[in-house]
Formats: structure tokens, C-alpha cells, sequence
């Protein structure tokens, strides 16, 4: 039985529903055999009804949830946390399929009132997930009646239920590995999106900026929290002073009490519980968490500052962004839907909360500008130049229109959502001049958003200005390293893995770390030399890194993509640099600038944005990131990298000095260069302040106030004559 179902669920995973469902139907026979335990009976209609409604036959679903509930509550009685399991997919039928919020609420009030009645003791964290999957449930029926019916008082109802569950989850976030952050953030992530719709109605009817604010917490929150969460616990341990022996203990018994949860759940969902075992766990739990409670109160007695860093959830509001900008600074946050998109705008202006219907015809667009990187040159033709200019300025409709950037250069900061976080926002254009049937094609001709504004990106507005990077602005740290390994082809991935990846020269890589190394009066160490090693026994001693070199995304596994340096052919030295490796190093720098490959990309999770490389450095408490969304073995790169520097040592801000590098290179682009694939890569992530000071220009103060010193000298001198 158990191998027929493994068979189904393969085929399922493998998008095979035909021989999944056959699989499926042999396990059912099989039930019907003596020797098969009748306890296997509710998973395997369970597992059935799943897979029915992931075929798209939800009702014929609904009917073996039924099934597998009588067996359910034959098997543990009427109150098992697996009634309340089944029942709160039952609610789900009945919203998501059926469409009748109320008869799932129905359902979602009979799963809580069990999850209720359940010893919380019983309930480890699998099973608190399930719990507050029932409270969401209950959330989305209201939100889903409130709109039908378009009354205030049922979208406060909703607004409440929604902010419930999420604080709820959100306290339950903080006991978690960064793992399983990870995963409750692609459950969280629909959650917050529907939170900031009901936030968005209830703007839209009252106009009290309250929901607004409430919106931006939502939004913010939906982002990066496992990133969040990390960054505050490495800023508590950096400035608390908390003993290792004290923090480990604390982390052995949240362990500790996990494992316990997990037994004892185990235990209480067999048939035949061991009645001796559940009261012995039951007390050692008691006790675990009377300990643990105990240590963390003596951690806000003894250690206030790092409990309240570390155990802080909250994020930042409104006010707390629109502190930190200048007068001409702007702050656009996104929220992006299957079928909304939503924008929170912060800026000298005042606030904007937007919500814009998208559809296939946005989506199809916004595929086609990320595609960029695909882009084949030599085969560029006007139905291409057309179609982009099309796009460019379709999504920057949607996105920058009506957001009064027309009539300002304002700086702006972007916090992109799901697919925007692949998208260069620079190439977007404000206008779109008629469809070219005759003449050259150039593109250095179009109105890009970055001929006029500066652009960042942030991860959130809470990381941009977390404390854990503000002791890295100072501008006496100018140092700079720059690394450019040497490349021999195939590489294996260690001693012991078959596996091996081919890595060509990168043609102007040394070259650009020689230049730019040069221009900071900092070292370049290149070829033979731009080992693992070697950068992470040095890159401690510099403000400024410049890493020219191959990397590999996996997408499967994020904490596995690498940075590659030189191979030195020998077993023990790996010339991978692994992002859970960059975790642990003590950087630092103001500024990591990952350059020629494509740096910047990876794989998005709901909740946490792109999983690239950058996510390493900002970890280590690198505050400003420079990469590339796609791969750029070209001089216009060099060139841009070298324009970007020199403006950095003039002291222009980190983004003005990457906009008028962009510029620059556009400008002296020929016709075929002059394609945004060539320069628009290169993006800014992080903190945007200059790295040195602007020089004035003492000599011309001087000799101002010398000239008005001897006008007044004669002018004195003639009054006297007179």
C-alpha cells in the first residue's frame, strides 16, 4: 500500500495525473484487503481528495474528504486534531471551490472550536500551522462576505480576524529555524495580500491613513522576514554582549522541546496510544517550557537589549521610512497578485495607496522585459524593437504612472514583489513614440525612467534602515579589494561528486578589477591568485569588494549557490564559496559589488523575494550591494563599472553615481550597444549614501572672499579720501 501511494504521489510531483489517478485507484483496492491495517484508510482518502482537487475535480474531493472524516472519527474519536485537520479542508472546499463563504465558515468555526479544545501542549509546531491555517480560513470567509456585501462593519470584522491569525503566526515565526521561516513564509504570503486588499478597501471607504499605515506593515512583513529575523538576531548578539554559553542554551532547549512536540503527537495519533508514555512526555514538555520561559525571562532581566532586538517582530511604518528620506527621495513598495497590483508610495509629497487590476496582457509584458537577458543581437529586428518599446512603457504605466515622478528628479527607491524583483525598473519608459516602419532601430533615442531618475532596490524598508548597517557608513573605510580568478573550464564540485561545470574566461573581468582597484588605491589580486582562500583570510581588512568572477544559482537549494574562484586542483581547497559560507564571515565592507555574472537572480519565494547572492552579504552586515540580473562579459560593463567608481570617489550617492554611469555609457554606446542588455544589468541594492565626502571647493571660497575683501578695502579707503 504504502509503495502504491509513494508511486501516486511520484506521478502527481512528476505532473502525470493519468497514472497518478491510476495508483490512486489500486491503493483503494487495496484497503479493501484483510491484511491491510483499516487505519491507513483515512490518509489514503485524504491523500485521494487532494489529489482529486489538484485534478481539478473538487467535488468528487469533497466526497472522500467525507470518507476519510468517518474514518477519522472512528478511529480517534470526534475531537482528534485530524477531525480538525479534515474539517478545515472541508472549509476550503466550500470557499475556494464552491464559493459560499458562509458555509465555510461553517467549518472553520467547528476546526477552531476542536483546535480549541486540544491540550496546547499536544500541539507542536506542524500542528499549530494547521491550527492557524483554520483561523486564516475563517479570515478569508469574511473577507470573502465583506465584499459581497461592501459593509464597513464586515471589513472590520475581516480586518481583525486577518490580524489575529497573522500576529499569531508571526509569534510562532520567532521559535523557528531559518528553514522552516521559509517555509511558513510561502504560507504567510497569500495571507498578507489579502490582509493589505481588505486594509486597501477600508482606505478606499474611509480615507483614514490608519489602514494605510496598517497596509505597509502587512507589505513590509510579507518580505524577506526570515532575512529580517536573522539580521536582528546577529545586530542583538554585535551589541548585547550576550555569553555564547547563554545563547546556546537557548537554542538547545527550544531543540529539545521540538523534538518532545513531536513525539508526543505521534504518540496521541496512533490508535492505541501508550497511556504511560503521554502523562511522562507531557511532564517532561511541562517541564522544558517551564525552563525554557524561565530562561527568557532571566535574558530580559539580565540581557534587556539583546531580548528586545532579537524578539522584536515588528516592522517599520510609514512614519519610520518617511524619516529617512531626503526632500528628493521616494519610496514605492509593491504588492503584486495573480490579479492586483498594489503600490504604497512615500515621499515630499505626501503618501499614495494605489491598487491597479493586472492581467495576462501585464504579465506577458513584464515576461518579455525580464527576458532581456535571452536577447540575440544579431537578430534584433523592428518587430522586436517595437514590441520592447511597447512594453517598457506599458508596465511603466502600471507601475510609475500617476505617482508625480513626471515634473521631479526624484531619487527613488524600489521594494519590488515576485516578478518585478527580476525586473530592471530603469528601462521602463515615460513615453512611447510610434511604431518605427523605416530607419535605424536605436534605442539610446528612448525616454528611459533612468535618463531622470536614480533607482535603488531594497529587499524591505525595515532592512534598508535596520541598525545592523549603520555602523557601516563611515567614509574613512575606502579600501578597496578586487578579485578576478582565472578560469581553466571544468571544475568538479568536490572531491567526491562526479559533477563538474565548465567556466569560460570572463574577457574583461581582470582587466576591469585592475582598473577600478587602481582608481580606489586598493588591491587587485587576479588569476592564480583570486582564491577561496586567500579572500576569506583578507576581505575582512576592506570597506569596498569588488568580486569579478563566475557564480552558480541553484535554485533548489538557495544556501547552495556559490561564488567561484580560482580551482587550485587540489582536494581539500574547494574553489566554491557558498552563500551559508558568506553567513559566517566577518565582513567589513560598505559596499560588496558582484560583477559580470548574473548575481542579482535566483530562485523568488513567497515571503523572502529573490534568493540570490546578495542575501549572504546583507547577512554578514554589508549594508550596499552592486550586481547584475543577468550575465555581462562586455567592455561596455567594464566601462560602466570604472564611470561608476570615479563618480563614487567625486561623491555622488551610490545610486546617482550608477545612474549617470548608465547614462554615460548610453550615451557613447553605437547603435547595437546601446540595448538595454548592455547596460541596464547593474543594479543597486541597499543603503545609497556617498562612501566619501563631496570635496568643496575651498580655493574658489577663497578667492571669493578675497575679492570682496578688496572691494571693501577701497571702498573704505575712498570714504575716507572724501
Amino acid at each position: 500500500l504504502l509503495l502504491t501511494l509513494n508511486l501516486a504521489r511520484s506521478h502527481k510531483l512528476l505532473d502525470q495525473p493519468g497514472e497518478a489517478n491510476t495508483h490512486y485507484r489500486e491503493a483503494l483496492q487495496l484497503l479493501m484487503l484483510e491484511n491491510i491495517s483499516k487505519t491507513r484508510a483515512t490518509k489514503v482518502y485524504e491523500q485521494y481528495a487532494e489529489f482529486l482537487f489538484y485534478s481539478n475535480q473538487p467535488d468528487s474531493g469533497y466526497l472522500y474528504l467525507q470518507k476519510s472524516l468517518k474514518e477519522s472519527r472512528r478511529l480517534y474519536g470526534p475531537s482528534s486534531n485530524q477531525n480538525a485537520q479534515l474539517i478545515t479542508t472541508i472549509g476550503d472546499y466550500f470557499l475556494d471551490n464552491k464559493k459560499e463563504p458562509d458555509s465555510a465558515l461553517f467549518y472553520y468555526h467547528k476546526a477552531i472550536t476542536l483546535w480549541n479544545s486540544s491540550d496546547s501542549l499536544q500541539l507542536d509546531n506542524y500542528n499549530k500551522t494547521l491550527k492557524y491555517k483554520s483561523l486564516a480560513g475563517e479570515a478569508r470567509s469574511l473577507a470573502a462576505l465583506a465584499k459581497r456585501t461592501g459593509k464597513l462593519p464586515d471589513m472590520l470584522q475581516s480586518e481583525m480576524a486577518f490580524g489575529k491569525v497573522l500576529k499569531q503566526m508571526l509569534s510562532l515565526s520567532l521559535t523557528l529555524s531559518t528553514e522552516n521561516k521559509l517555509v511558513l513564509g510561502d504560507m504567510l504570503k497569500p495571507l498578507y495580500q489579502q490582509a493589505i486588499g481588505v486594509e486597501y478597501q477600508l482606505f478606499k471607504q474611509t480615507g483614514d491613513t490608519i489602514y494605510l499605515n496598517k497596509a505597509f506593515k502587512f507589505a513590509e512583513s510579507a518580505k524577506s522576514a526570515a532575512l529580517l529575523a536573522s539580521v536582528n538576531t546577529q545586530y542583538a548578539l554585535k551589541t548585547a554582549d550576550l555569553p555564547d554559553k547563554v545563547f546556546n542554551f537557548e537554542n538547545q532547549i527550544k531543540n529539545e522541546m521540538a523534538t518532545l512536540q513531536r513525539i508526543l503527537a505521534a504518540e496521541k495519533e496512533k490508535k492505541t496510544p501508550d497511556e504511560r508514555k503521554i502523562p511522562y512526555y507531557n511532564n517532561r514538555l511541562l517541564a522544558l517550557m517551564n525552563r525554557y520561559d524561565s530562561l527568557i525571562h532571566q535574558i530580559e532581566i539580565e540581557y534587556p537589549k539583546y531580548y528586545e532586538l532579537k524578539y522584536n517582530s515588528g516592522v517599520s511604518g510609514v512614519q519610520e521610512i518617511t524619516n529617512h528620506l531626503s526632500k528628493d527621495e521616494v519610496f514605492i513598495e509593491y504588492e503584486l497578485t495573480d490579479t492586483i497590483l498594489y503600490r504604497i508610495l512615500l515621499g515630499p509629497g505626501g503618501t499614495r495607496f494605489d491598487a491597479f487590476p493586472v492581467d495576462s496582457n501585464f504579465f506577458d509584458a513584464l515576461t518579455r522585459l525580464i527576458s532581456l537577458k535571452n536577447t540575440h543581437i544579431e537578430v534584433e529586428n523592428r518587430q522586436r524593437y517595437n514590441q520592447f518599446k511597447q512594453d517598457a512603457h506599458m508596465v511603466y504605466n502600471l507601475l510609475l504612472g500617476n505617482a508625480g515622478l513626471e515634473t521631479n528628479d526624484h531619487r527613488i527607491t524600489i521594494v519590488p514583489d515576485g516578478l518585478l524583483g527580476y525586473l530592471p525598473f530603469e528601462i521602463l519608459i515615460e513615453s512611447n513614440p510610434p511604431a518605427t516602419t523605416s530607419g535605424d532601430i536605436n534605442y539610446s533615442n528612448l525616454s528611459y525612467i533612468v535618463l531622470h531618475h536614480p533607482i535603488s532596490y531594497a529587499p524591505s524598508g525595515t532592512l534598508k534602515y535596520n541598525p545592523f548597517f549603520s555602523n557601516k557608513n563611515q567614509y574613512e573605510i575606502n579600501n578597496m579589494l578586487a578579485f578576478a580568478p582565472l578560469y581553466q573550464g571544468k571544475v568538479n564540485d568536490d572531491a567526491r561528486s562526479n559533477q563538474s561545470h565548465n567556466f569560460g574566461p570572463l574577457p574583461y573581468a581582470k582587466k576591469e578589477a585592475v582598473e577600478v582597484s587602481a582608481l580606489m588605491n586598493g588591491k587587485a589580486i587576479t588569476d592564480n591568485l583570486a582564491t577561496k582562500e586567500s579572500f576569506k583570510n583578507i576581505a575582512g581588512q576592506y570597506g569596498l569588494l569588488h568580486l569579478a568572477m563566475h557564480t552558480i544559482i541553484n535554485d533548489t537549494l538557495p544556501m547552495m549557490s556559490k561564488l567561484v574562484f580560482y580551482d587550485e586542483k587540489n582536494d581539500t581547497l574547494s574553489p566554491f564559496l557558498n552563500i551559508y559560507e558568506i553567513y559566517g564571515l566577518s565582513l567589513n565592507a560598505k559596499q560588496v559589488t558582484l560583477s559580470a555574472c548574473n548575481t542579482g537572480s535566483g530562485k523568488f519565494k513567497k515571503g523572502e523575494g529573490i534568493m540570490s547572492l546578495a542575501r549572504g552579504f546583507l547577512f554578514a552586515g554589508v549594508p550596499s550591494i552592486v550586481m547584475t540580473l543577468w550575465e555581462v562579459q562586455d567592455e561596455n560593463g567594464a566601462l560602466l563599472m570604472k564611470h561608476y567608481y570615479q563618480l563614487l570617489k567625486d561623491g555622488l550617492p551610490k545610486d546617482v553615481a550608477l545612474q549617470q554611469a548608465k547614462i554615460s555609457v548610453l550615451n557613447h554606446a553605437n547603435m547595437a550597444k546601446s540595448h538595454p542588455f548592455f547596460w541596464s544589468s547593474y543594479v543597486l541594492m541597499g543603503d545609497t549614501t556617498p562612501i566619501v565626502k563631496k570635496q568643496k571647493n575651498y580655493t574658489l571660497w577663497f578667492g571669493g572672499l578675497m575679492i570682496i575683501g578688496i572691494i571693501l578695502y577701497y571702498s573704505f579707503r575712498k570714504q575716507n579720501h572724501n
